[in-house]
């Protein structure tokens, strides 16, 4: 009776394994694949005007910072000079180069992870994957059919996505899945698979609400297009307008050097 049973386990198991797998598939078609061509489509009408406004928010945020430097230095009782100038433009290059966020219009000073947890995430991630690499790589396996979850777990890999890189080793690895299926540790599997089947489609339905998803539909629609460009160029005179203000503070506080 307990052989019955554990097999009847062992089934819904293998269901909810392919459940899982193919529930990572939408994932990835959604991930790599439909965002591709929502992109390419975007790009293609509103491209120009982005850049633009990407190229003109970096340029408000560095001369907001410095007004900002300015500002400091003034409160401080340093009396601005050509050498102040260039330390303050020093600190800006430096911040740039150390990937501080330019992407708004706001200066934002980058967040430092722990280099500890960046190095037990790295280790993590590579030791994971080389498993898996033993058990799918299209030159150890031919073509079999687990081969069609490479370009997948490429893909977790490629952003350090630990959490999907285990599923794979656990869905897929040999080792792992006779592991799982042992009669002591089935029930714990099937609980761990199920809540990794409703995390996943929860993440989908995350992405789906997100740019440029939401835009899938609106693409065709001229009237929103039309409203999304003066969305834009409002922006756009936004920044524009921030870039001439900034300007002519600078102007106004170095108005004395030569």
């Amino acid at each position: 009776m307990m052989t019955i049973k554990n097999n009847i386990n062992i089934e819904e198991f293998y269901s909810l394994r392919d459940e899982l797998l193919s529930v990572l598939d939408d994932w990835y078609d959604l991930q790599f694949v439909k965002k591709k061509e929502i992109d390419f489509k975007y790009e293609n009408i509103f491209g120009d005007i982005e850049d633009e406004i990407e190229l003109k928010s970096k340029n408000a945020a560095e001369l907001q910072r410095k007004v900002e430097l300015l500002c400091s230095e003034m409160k401080s009782g340093e009396r601005i000079s050509k050498s102040t100038l260039e330390k303050i433009n020093n600190i800006i290059d430096k911040e740039i180069s150390y990937n501080h966020s330019y992407k708004n219009s706001f200066y934002q000073p980058i967040i430092h992870n722990r280099k500890d947890n960046k190095f037990k995430e790295k280790k993590d991630v590579n030791k994971i994957y080389r498993s898996i690499v033993k058990t799918l790589h299209p030159d150890i396996v031919g073509d079999d059919n687990k081969s069609k979850y490479w370009n997948c777990v490429q893909a977790a890999y490629k952003e350090r996505d630990c959490d999907k890189l285990y599923i794979y080793q656990k869905t897929l690895c040999k080792e792992y899945l006779d592991e799982c299926i042992e009669s002591d540790k089935i029930y714990v599997a099937l609980a761990e698979m199920q809540t990794n089947i409703i995390a996943e489609k929860r993440k989908i339905e995350q992405m789906k609400m997100q740019e440029p998803f939401i835009f899938e539909n609106k693409l065709e629609d001229r009237k929103w297009i039309n409203q999304r460009k003066n969305l834009l160029f409002n922006k756009l005179d936004t920044l524009e307008r921030n870039i001439h203000f900034n300007r002519k503070i600078i102007k106004n506080l170095t108005a004395h050097i030569d």
